[in-house]
């Protein structure tokens, strides 16, 4: 049984590489290797109905009759994952991972954690720009220094 924190940082992971599976059969070997982790996790998960859904649509992926069905039903099966153990985690966890796309989200979460700020805060973007000032700098409570670093 994994911790619900590591659980859930691990499904979103999960969620975050997965690959296209309606590609042409057979499967590439890096996606072969993806439903293999994503099937070793959801057994240490615990929860022998998520489990035992994920491996039923894999052992489907493989029919090209039911491709796009398993395909669908395994993106639902690790999404429905990754939301249990978000309920499960520790409450500073929760709102940690952020699907891609989805900005409001996204702002909620950073919003939430800059809002925790006392004294000062450090921000580290790659991509930083004028968005941080203009778009997050305002969540900060006030008297909070806020310095930037662009890697």
């Amino acid at each position: 049984m994994v911790d619900p924190q590591s659980l859930y940082v691990q499904l979103g992971r999960l969620v975050e590489e997965m690959p296209n599976l309606l590609e042409p059969l057979p499967h590439p070997a890096r996606t072969l290797e993806w439903l293999g982790r994503a099937g070793a996790l959801l057994d240490a998960s615990g929860d022998i109905v998520d489990a035992t859904e994920f491996h039923s649509l894999v052992v489907s992926l493989s029919n090209f009759a039911t491709q796009l069905w398993a395909a669908q039903g395994i993106g639902v099966a690790i999404r429905r994952a990754l939301y249990k153990a978000e309920l499960k985690a520790p409450a500073a966890a929760r709102g940690a991972f952020v699907p891609a796309g989805g900005a409001f989200d996204a702002l909620s979460a950073i919003g939430k954690v800059l809002g925790t700020a006392k004294r000062d805060l450090l921000i580290v973007d790659p991509y930083l720009d004028e968005k941080v000032l203009t778009d997050f700098a305002a969540l900060a409570p006030e008297n909070v220094m806020i310095r930037l670093l662009a890697v």
